[in-house]
């Protein structure tokens, strides 16, 4: 993760020692991929579209995927992410994403199988029905699969009451939207919702072995500007690296602990113990907050934002209309294990009454 990296000469110049490295290495200790998230400004430029090209191509001789994926909001929600400027690696980049953009975009990504992964927002999530339709849109005409959208509310504290009921609502109606798009199939339905991932935030269904929702617990982050290691993107704040890789002679030949406590603690926290999830009804059933977005709401990284606890509620409870609405409520109950189908029975009286 970093700011976008096609934008300057030095995310190329990054690829390129990756390259060089990887080709000295045998075949089967090479990754299967190397993953860049990126909002795919480059493709407003030839040029930089070209040199992005070439490195898919110069990593698919090597056998490894370069794959990128797109953090793209879409048509609808410009607003959250607009273009700002900059230093470019080509001076006549414009930010402008119009609707010949993403045409190319849907293109670039139906070529090479890459997904896309936009933010649902707190500000126009009224919005957000249009475009989610706006992608699947696009998707048909580029013959992309439709689950590969891939959405992810945002964890922050700025959602009001207002806005939390409109997700709720969205939620519902992408339930509706599976149900029709299978068919009204059980099977399809089940397979498109369990297997497929259900566009991620249909699901939180399924167990993750981990004490929280995202990859914080199970991914080593390395800031590679000072080789220091992170609890997470979100979480370098000073003070809270755990440590750094030692360099001597442009080699690495150690480590220098830092806070080391604060990496046990995150990596062996249980967010079910956080205060007000210990007692909460829907706890192995919410992928829990971000940290980051903790600390700076609350000044603990441990600490849940009340606001988001709403916006867990209501995503549950959107689902729960949903599945109500095509007529699949009891036959998913059977579908789940006994704990998760007794809590949420339970948030079902609890909405009736």
């Amino acid at each position: 993760f970093s700011g976008e990296l096609f934008a300057q000469e030095l995310g190329f110049e990054v690829l390129e020692v990756m390259l060089a490295h990887y080709a000295g290495m045998q075949p089967e200790l090479r990754p299967q991929a190397v993953v860049v998230p990126t909002n795919c400004t480059f493709l407003l430029d030839d040029e930089l579209t070209g040199q992005v090209e070439k490195k898919i191509a110069d990593f698919a001789a090597l056998d490894i995927r370069l794959a990128l994926s797109a953090s793209v909001d879409g048509k609808y929600g410009e607003g959250n992410r607009p273009g700002c400027g900059g230093v470019w690696l080509v001076s006549t980049v414009d930010t402008v994403r119009d609707d010949e953009y993403y045409e190319r975009l849907f293109e670039f990504n139906a070529r090479h199988g890459f997904g896309f992964h936009p933010m649902v927002y707190s500000r126009d999530i009224e919005r957000w029905k249009d475009n989610f339709l706006w992608f699947q849109d696009g998707f048909k005409r580029h013959g992309i699969p439709p689950e590969f959208l891939y959405l992810l509310e945002v964890r922050n504290e700025e959602w009001t009451v207002e806005q939390i009921a409109e997700f709720a609502d969205f939620i519902s109606f992408l339930m509706r939207w599976v149900w029709d798009y299978t068919n009204h199939d059980f099977e399809r339905f089940g397979e498109f919702i369990f297997r497929k991932r259900g566009f991620n935030i249909l699901n939180p269904f399924s167990t993750i072995g981990r004490g929280l929702g995202c990859s914080l617990q199970s991914m080593l982050y390395v800031r590679l500007g000072d080789l220091a290691i992170v609890p997470c993107h979100r979480t370098m704040y000073k003070g809270m690296e755990a440590g750094r890789f030692v360099l001597r002679d442009d080699r690495i030949t150690g480590i220098e602990a830092n806070n080391v406590e604060f990496l046990i603690g995150e990596i062996a926290f249980q967010g079910d113990t956080s205060p007000m999830c210990e007692v909460c009804l829907i706890k192995p059933l919410c992928s829990k907050g971000c940290l980051g977005s903790q600390f700076e709401s609350t000044g603990d990284f441990f600490s849940p934002i009340p606001t988001v606890c709403q916006l867990e509620h209501a995503k549950l409870l959107g689902i729960i209309e949903g599945y109500k609405r095509i007529g699949m409520w009891n036959r998913f109950l059977t579908w789940i294990d006994e704990e998760r189908a007794f809590r949420l029975r339970k948030l079902e009286r609890m909405i009736e009454s």
